[in-house]
């Protein structure tokens, strides 16, 4: 389809006709709307969900039983009704929707975002609205296309504003760099047709942390997050976690009983003869709330005992009575567990030639990965996260072969170099998400990455020293492993200990010239090099930035001392105990400094 081509499609008497206009005045008629639907989405990443969409099939019991197993529901399912309800979270949503009329929802992994933005979908449907989205038919997972072709997209919307409808657009796991276009959309939408605003609504969502760290780690690029702040300020942000909060998507304990009694007929067998108020409470107590986390201990009998249970019946081969991890058949979960957690499409070019894994994880579709379209994903990132914690506590002899199974697929998606970040960015999202949930012994991935490998393999200056500062350096000092963290940095430093490293920082900061990080190492490189007062400015900037930094406090105050301002350093010191009062560098060289 050319990016001007206008369409439009007729319904009459239950026969779905799609006109596109060729050019010349030639007209194609395409019949079958599915075809249609394919072509459009193939051509912007998003899809059209047209009148009889929901009339084609109803028979949602594959579905159903799919995610009886762990998957999750699609937009049929949910539409008729299969899904549980938050009412009262749905309602404030979509008040907020009306007022806004566009939101980004933020929310932690697990929390049912995804399934939250259908069911807003479908009670939009119901309104009479038209729809653009980028679910994958059949599968809650984002689409492996990245959004594009975003004049096609803006001609789409404004010619189904202009022909009377009103528009919902969805999209889902915008902290994905392939899918953050649709905020250049929404910007230009606004400042060239804001009289067109009022019949179009905009309802994103994303994981945190990785939106956190897409915007704060030149994931996103500078216009990215300016238009991100541009026009999701004022309350058009919602539960956002970074905030100190827990996300407001979780489920209240009334929410778990009704959860409860809506499934009761597939409750466990161990809760199956105690009432629904006994079972609500203790699943409420045991799960916190968090959604994924009652949905197994509703269904099955626990998240933990469901992990157990699959890799029991799918990952493990047996020779007569004794048995083995199927190391095979883990590096393809492996490897879709990665990509699913960074919330990169992981497609069959990748998987099957780059990774080598076809034949394995054709053997286990549809249990533990699933195949939609050409993405291949898990169960859900937090049941990966449960599934490595399992892993890595099983006995030495079985943990060794994991271990070297992790090996090889990490040391693969890092051969896989196009010029782009995306495998430093699979390790990046490991390691800080061991991190956040301490579900491994750090030490433990850092003797599966084996780093003289890693440093190989990163044949790039600047992915090297991101590699050593921001991955493990960062990671070690947030999991209060100090000597490692020091160990990392003064690997960057040995790295980048030339002029070669202040032009990388600058091309960093020029990505990103909000990259407060960048200025600090910048900084701590200048200091190395004798340069003191170009140091100093660039901990200022940083500062500037980030007026919270209490590193960029305290390496300012040693280049103050270093050049004889000793007040002047003394005020840095305090100000980093300020915001860290248990910052024990601090003290000390405040100390030596008076």
């Amino acid at each position: 389809m050319d990016n001007n081509k206008p369409i439009s499609i007729q319904n009459v008497n239950g026969n779905v006709t799609v006109t596109i206009i060729e050019g010349n005045n030639n007209i194609t008629e395409l019949k079958n709307i599915d075809t249609f639907t394919k072509r459009f989405a193939q051509d912007c990443g998003l899809r059209l969900i047209y009148d009889d969409y929901f009339k084609q099939d109803n028979n949602t019991n594959t579905n159903f039983q799919d995610w009886l197993n762990g998957f999750s529901f699609n937009i049929k399912s949910i539409y008729y009704g299969r899904e549980f309800r938050r009412e009262t979270l749905l309602k404030n949503i979509k008040t907020k929707l009306e007022e806004k009329q566009r939101i980004l929802l933020l929310g932690e992994s697990g929390t049912s975002k995804s399934i939250i933005l259908m069911e807003i979908l479908c009670d939009y449907i119901k309104k009479g609205y038209k729809i653009l989205h980028n679910f994958e038919s059949g599968s809650i997972k984002s689409s492996s296309n990245e959004i594009n072709n975003l004049e096609f997209i803006e001609n789409t919307l404004l010619a189904l504003v202009e022909s009377g409808e009103k528009v919902l657009v969805v999209v889902d796991n915008v902290h994905n760099k392939t899918i953050s276009n649709i905020f250049y959309l929404i910007k230009k939408i606004r400042d060239d047709n804001e009289d067109k605003l009022d019949k179009i609504r905009f309802l994103l969502s994303a994981r945190q942390p990785e939106f956190s760290w897409a915007m704060e780690r030149g994931v996103f690029d500078s216009e990215t997050r300016e238009n991100v702040n541009m026009l999701f300020d004022d309350g058009r942000r919602l539960f956002d976690i970074d905030k100190g909060k827990r996300s407001k998507l979780y489920f209240s304990e009334n929410e778990v009983r009704d959860f409860t009694e809506k499934y009761k007929e597939f409750l466990h067998p161990s809760k199956r003869y105690k009432s629904i108020e006994e079972n609500a409470r203790k699943i409420f107590q045991d799960t916190e709330g968090h959604p994924i986390m009652v949905r197994f201990s509703v269904l099955q009998n626990g998240l933990e005992n469901h992990v157990v249970q699959m890799y029991t019946d799918y990952l493990v081969k047996r020779d007569g009575e004794s048995n083995f991890p199927n190391t095979e058949r883990i590096k393809s979960v492996i490897a879709c567990s990665l990509y699913d957690i960074s919330s990169i499409p992981l497609n069959e070019e990748i998987l099957y030639n780059k990774l080598d894994l076809k034949k394995s994880s054709l053997q286990i579709v549809d249990t533990i990965i699933k195949r939609t379209g050409n993405v291949w994903t898990t169960i859900h990132p937090r049941w990966d996260l449960e599934l490595f914690k399992y892993m890595f506590s099983l006995n030495e002899a079985d943990r060794v072969e994991i271990q070297d199974a992790f090996h090889s697929v990490l040391t693969k998606i890092l051969d896989i170099q196009d010029e782009t970040i995306n495998p430093l960015l699979i390790v990046d999202t490991l390691y800080n998400t061991i991190a956040a949930e301490k579900f491994i012994d750090i030490k433990i991935i850092q003797e599966i990455l084996k780093i003289d490998d890693i440093e190989k393999k990163l044949d790039i200056p600047i992915f090297k020293l991101i590699f050593f500062a921001n991955v493990m350096g960062l990671t070690f000092d947030n999991s209060k492993k100090h000597e490692y963290a020091i160990a990392s940095y003064d690997k960057a430093l040995e790295i980048g200990r030339n002029e070669e490293a202040i032009a990388i920082f600058d091309k960093t900061i020029e990505i990103n010239p909000d990259d407060a990080d960048a200025y600090l190492k910048k900084g701590i490189v200048l200091s190395a090099l004798g340069r003191n007062k170009e140091a100093i400015a660039s901990y200022d900037k940083a500062i500037e930035i980030n007026p919270d930094d209490a590193d960029a406090y305290l390496n300012k105050g040693l280049t103050l001392s270093d050049l004889g301002r000793n007040e002047e350093a003394i005020a840095s010191y305090d100000k980093a105990i300020e915001i860290n009062p248990d910052d024990a560098d601090a003290y000390l060289n405040k100390g030596l400094t008076l």
